[in-house]
């Protein structure tokens, strides 16, 4: 049975142009399968069942796999079964009747306000310090993404009106800046961007490193997690944590989810929604925390 997998995967490397690591995955789950079902004395292709599949799959649920290791299984093994009902190796396909486990849904980590205020106030005075304290005020005060934040050109702020235009591959959407975010913009561009600006590069990005250059996501990194440190926060500070604690904070404050899904960006309403469960399971770990009866 196991040269199926062979004819199967260099069908799929040529057709589909599948890396090198996929590769590997799919033909290591498939020998995997292969093994189980010759235990079971399961010698020929056209043997496999239905209930020899949903039997593997519960025994992956009894080693303690993960549905998305568990969806990467039945990934590998339909695109392999449907393989060979084209190729009229089979005439029944086993996998038709095997359900794709829900995909596990985890809390996304934030920050307190507590943290957030600590983290925000780490830049000094300095001319970085103050190109760093806007970047951060920004990522805080939009929820943007760090590709949007390093994308933003001069253009792009209005500080008079007090808010930023972010432009994607998609559509651009207009995000309110609060009365803090501002002033660090303001005294960024003001007191600080001169300090990055090559006279013989040209650049319309908003925040620029020492060469004069658009600042890179690793540039971006390495400074929140310098920041992070010298916080001494206890927690992993990601950039992405940033967007999140915006999110989890102005739903926890009571604003609308659409605008909410409008400001982050999000295509569906569901990924926005995600910040709601996270208010209502905060606030029943209070509830169980405070009650004397709970």
């Amino acid at each position: 049975m196991r040269e199926y997998i062979t004819k199967y995967l260099d069908d799929l490397e040529i057709e589909k142009n599948i890396s090198v690591n996929t590769r590997q995955s799919y033909e290591r789950d498939l020998n995997r399968l292969i093994t189980y079902l010759i235990d079971f004395e399961v010698k020929k292709i056209t043997e496999i069942q239905y209930t020899h599949l949903n039997e593997y799959i519960l025994l992956l649920r009894k080693e303690g796999k993960a549905n998305s290791t568990i969806s990467r299984h039945l990934a590998a093994f339909r695109g392999f079964f449907r393989y060979l009902e084209l190729m009229r190796e089979i005439e029944y396909n086993p996998c038709k009747r095997i359900n794709t486990p829900k995909k596990q849904v985890h809390m996304p980590s934030v920050m307190t306000l507590d943290e957030v205020e600590l983290f925000l106030n780490q830049p000094d005075q300095s001319a970085k310090g103050l190109r760093d304290k806007a970047m951060l005020e920004v990522l805080y005060a939009t929820g943007i993404r760090v590709s949007e934040l390093i994308n933003l050109t001069l253009t792009d702020v209005n500080i008079p009106l007090g808010y930023i235009r972010c432009q994607t591959h998609k559509k651009a959407r207009i995000i309110p800046i609060g009365k803090t975010c501002s002033q660090s913009l303001k005294k960024y561009l003001t007191e600080s961007r001169k300090f990055f600006v090559h006279k013989e590069i040209q650049v319309e990005e908003l925040f620029l490193n020492y060469q004069g250059k658009k600042l890179t996501r690793q540039g971006f990194w390495k400074i929140v997690k310098a920041y992070a440190l010298h916080a001494k926060i206890d927690k992993i500070i990601t950039p992405h944590m940033l967007r999140h604690s915006f999110a989890s904070h102005m739903v926890q404050n009571g604003a609308d989810l659409n605008a909410v899904k409008e400001m982050m960006g999000h295509s569906d309403i569901a990924s926005t929604q995600l910040y709601v469960n996270q208010k209502n399971h905060k606030i029943k770990e209070e509830y169980l925390k405070a009650h004397p009866r709970a």
